[in-house]
C-alpha cells in the first residue's frame, strides 16, 4: 500500500508528487496515455508558481529553457495602446515565465528521480474506486484492458478536464461553454522582438504573440468557429493583421481551441481529492488555469501530510478549507481570465472603443495589470497567503520550503 496515488501526470500531478515525495511519502502516479506528448497547451508561469517551483530547485532549470517576460506591448490597429511591464513586480519573479508544458513537465519528471519514494507509470487508466475509514482502493487497466488494482491512503484526482475521477467522486459537470475560439501554433521566432510578449486587437480578431525561448515563439489568433482543419489560417491571419509573415515550414505544433469555464461545488470526497483541471477549467487567456493548479497541489501536499501526521486532526475542517479556499481561487482566476476574454475578442466597429478604453487604462493603472495578470492578487493565490487568511484553521498545514 503507497501512501497517495496520483491519477495523471500532467504538471499538476507531478508537482504534486515532487511536494510528497520531498516529505518523503510514497507517492504512486499513473497516467492514462502510454507516453508523453510533444503538445506545450499552457506556457505561463507566474510569480508565486515560480516561487513554488523555486523551493523545489528547478525554477532556474526551467527558466534557461524559456523566456522570461517582463514587457508586453498591447496594440490596436495603427498604434501601441500600452505596454505591461512586469518588471514592476517584486524580485526575483518579476516576470512571467514563458516555457511550453511539455519542458515543465519532462523538468518536473526529471526532478521526480531524487525521490525515490515516488514512481511514475505510463499507460494505465482509472476505472473505479472505493474507499474506507483508512483506505482507498482504485482499479486500472491498461491499453489490452488487463485490470490492475491499488491501495493508497488517499487518492488525488489530477486527471483533467475530463477527470474520470471526478466522474467517480458523482460530480455533476456542466460547464458553461463560450461561442470564442481560437488557433494557437508555435513557429521559429523571427520577429526581433526576443523575450517581449505582443498582443494585437485589431477589427478582424485579436492576435497574441509569446516568446517560448530556444528560438521558438507562440501565437494565437482568434477565429470565427471551431478550426477542426487550420490549414494556413494562422499563417493568413497573422500577416492580415499583423503584418508578420509567419515561416510555416518551421511550425512544430498547431491547435485549435474552445473555451469552457467550470468550478467543482466541492473538491473532497472523504480521503479523494481533485486538483487542477479536474477541479476548475477556464478560459487560457491570461494564462491562469495551470498556476491555479499548481496553488491547488502546494495546499493538497501540506493537507495531505497533515492528515497522514495526525490522523486524529481536524480533518473535516482541513477538508472544507481546501474546498473553500481553492474554489474562491478559482473563482477569481476564472472570472479575470473569462473578462479578459470579452474584452479581447470584440470586432468590427466596436473594436475602436475597446481599444481606446484599454488604452487610457494601461495609461492610468500601469502598475494594475502586472499584479493582476502576475496573480499576485489572487486569494489564497499560495498556502502562505491562504494561512494569513485562516491562521487557526490551517495552523497544522506545514509549507515544505
Amino acid at each position: 500500500m503507497t501512501d497517495v496515488i496520483i491519477v495523471g501526470a500532467g504538471p499538476i500531478g507531478l508537482l504534486l508528487a515532487a511536494l510528497l515525495g520531498r516529505r518523503g511519502r510514497e507517492v504512486l502516479v499513473l497516467e492514462k496515455k502510454n507516453k508523453r506528448t510533444p503538445g506545450s497547451n499552457a506556457i505561463g508561469i507566474t510569480p508565486p508558481s515560480l516561487a513554488l517551483l523555486d523551493s523545489l530547485g528547478i525554477a532556474e532549470e526551467l527558466r534557461a529553457q524559456g523566456a522570461p517576460i517582463r514587457r508586453v506591448d498591447v496594440h490596436g490597429s495603427r498604434r501601441v495602446l500600452g505596454t505591461v511591464k512586469f518588471e514592476s513586480l517584486p524580485p526575483p519573479f518579476d516576470f512571467i515565465l514563458a516555457v511550453p508544458q511539455s519542458v515543465t513537465e519532462a523538468t518536473l519528471e526529471k526532478h521526480l528521480l531524487h525521490y525515490p519514494t515516488v514512481r511514475v507509470e505510463y499507460g494505465w487508466e482509472f476505472r473505479s474506486l472505493d474507499q474506507d475509514a483508512e483506505t482507498v482502493t482504485a482499479v486500472f487497466h491498461d491499453e489490452a484492458g488487463n485490470p490492475r488494482c491499488e491501495r493508497g491512503q488517499f487518492l488525488a484526482g489530477c486527471d483533467g478536464v475530463k477527470s474520470l475521477v471526478r466522474l467517480a467522486m458523482s460530480l455533476p459537470h456542466e460547464p458553461k461553454r463560450f461561442d470564442s475560439t481560437f488557433l494557437m501554433g508555435d513557429f521559429a521566432d523571427n520577429t526581433g522582438w526576443g523575450d517581449e510578449a505582443h498582443l494585437f486587437f485589431t477589427p478582424r480578431g485579436a492576435v497574441e504573440s509569446f516568446p517560448l525561448g530556444q528560438g521558438k515563439r507562440r501565437w494565437i489568433v482568434q477565429t470565427p468557429t471551431f478550426l477542426d482543419e487550420p490549414g494556413a489560417y494562422l499563417e493568413t491571419e497573422v500577416e492580415a493583421r499583423t503584418g508578420f509573415q509567419l515561416a510555416a515550414q518551421t511550425c512544430t505544433w498547431k491547435s485549435p481551441f474552445g473555451i469552457q469555464r467550470w468550478i467543482s461545488p466541492y473538491y473532497t470526497y472523504g480521503r479523494v481529492y481533485l486538483a487542477g483541471d479536474s477541479a476548475h477549467q477556464m478560459s487560457p487567456i491570461g494564462g491562469q488555469g495551470m498556476n491555479t493548479g499548481f496553488a491547488d497541489a502546494e495546499f493538497l501536499s501540506a493537507l495531505l501530510e497533515a492528515r497522514m501526521t495526525n490522523p486524529k486532526g481536524d480533518t473535516e475542517e482541513w477538508n472544507t478549507l481546501y474546498s473553500q479556499v481553492r474554489r474562491q481561487a478559482g473563482r477569481t482566476a476564472a472570472g479575470r481570465a473569462e473578462l479578459s476574454m470579452a474584452i479581447g475578442t470584440v470586432t468590427g466597429p466596436l473594436s475602436v472603443i475597446r481599444n481606446g478604453f484599454l488604452g487610457l487604462c494601461l495609461r492610468t493603472f500601469p502598475r494594475f495589470f502586472p499584479r493582476h495578470y502576475g496573480m499576485l492578487t489572487i486569494p489564497g493565490r499560495n498556502l502562505a497567503d491562504a494561512k494569513r487568511r485562516h491562521p487557526r484553521n490551517l495552523s497544522a498545514l506545514k509549507e515544505t520550503s
